[in-house]
């Protein structure tokens, strides 16, 4: 049984912080900069065409440096580490088999590296949402 307090309200309504969704007018700049601060990219996978829209501060160039990287998937295995490969394969196939959520680590090749033969790591999580079209696509970080 939830504690109530003299005011009426229970314990719970100080506790659980609420949040709030993003502003519609939220500035791009604040949340790009925000991405860059914490080095996190956006993703967006579709299992049914196999493109991917990855914007990263280690995308781009010949292998991976700043910008944005649109195109097949398949194009952008060749930037992962031999050794994570299967790792990443994984997680596309975890994408084309329908799972909600989605996760795993690997490692890319990013032309800004000068230490650890130019790798770096990669933590991605994503979710499943349905694009305007109705397809599948899957957001993350």
């Amino acid at each position: 049984m939830a504690r109530t307090r003299a005011n009426g309200a229970q314990l719970t309504d100080y506790l659980i912080p609420k949040l709030t969704p993003i502003p519609i007018n939220y500035s791009v700049s604040t949340l790009e900069t925000a991405l860059e601060a914490g080095s996190i990219g956006i993703w967006n996978y579709s299992p049914a065409t196999r493109t991917i829209d990855l914007y990263h501060n280690i995308v781009g160039g010949k292998s991976l440096g700043p910008g944005r990287y649109v195109g097949d998937v398949g194009e952008l295995t060749q930037f992962v580490c031999a050794e994570d490969r299967h790792a990443f394969e994984t997680i596309l196939a975890d994408c084309e088999r329908g799972h909600i959520e989605v996760n795993g680590e690997f490692r890319i090749f990013s032309s800004g590296r000068t230490i650890n033969r130019g790798l770096i790591w990669l933590l991605l999580r994503a979710r499943r949402t349905t694009a305007e079209d109705g397809s599948a696509r899957y957001v993350g970080v």
